[in-house]
């Protein structure tokens, strides 16, 4: 085989050589997608500053404190695998707010399941009450030692998760028409 006058043998000064006109390439690319980035970024912030100039300020939203803690999740997860042969995974949902989080079966007016009160839970502090129910309510909130915890209440959870669906399921009454006579004159 013939070799080609211009391909040299990959020795170890021609590896070197090589090596670095790579390196001065890379810098060169590197400089070049750096400073037009810079550029770009520079560019923006003047369209920015000239269009906030022009424009009315307007006035920030109020920043939401509602964070969807780990533990939370796990206690949808744990009320999710409690009721997955009385109903379907996906019609129940997490509610968050700020003081504690919902767990409701998606109908009309999303009635809640579980309430639960995790926001303390990395002092130990777990909490679940049910406020769907009204032989529960009077319960107020029952301390547990953790999420898992919950399956200790599988009953409380089964119940509320009925009467929702009973409701659910009673048949609308049909209104009956009242006729009313209007006096002969």
């Amino acid at each position: 085989m013939k070799q080609l006058p211009f391909i040299k043998r990959a020795t170890d000064s021609v590896v070197e050589e090589f090596k670095g006109h790579i390196r001065k390439a890379v810098e060169y690319h590197e400089q070049n997608y750096f400073d037009d980035q810079i550029k770009r970024l520079r560019e923006t912030a003047k369209a920015t500053e000239d269009s906030s100039t022009e424009k009315p300020v307007q006035q920030e939203q109020p920043q939401s404190n509602i964070v969807t803690t780990v533990h939370e999740l796990q206690g949808l997860s744990t009320v999710k695998s409690i009721l997955y042969k009385a109903v379907q995974s996906d019609k129940i949902l997490l509610k968050d707010y700020e003081n504690y989080c919902n767990v409701v079966y998606k109908a009309q007016g999303s009635p809640t399941i579980v309430r639960m009160h995790f926001n303390e839970a990395e002092a130990g502090k777990f909490f679940i009450s049910f406020p769907g129910n009204d032989d529960l309510v009077n319960l107020g909130k029952i301390q547990i030692k953790d999420v898992e915890a919950m399956n200790d209440h599988i009953d409380k959870i089964i119940n509320t998760a009925k009467k929702f669906l009973e409701q659910k399921e009673k048949p609308v009454k049909e209104k009956t028409e009242k006729q009313t006579q209007i006096p002969d004159k």
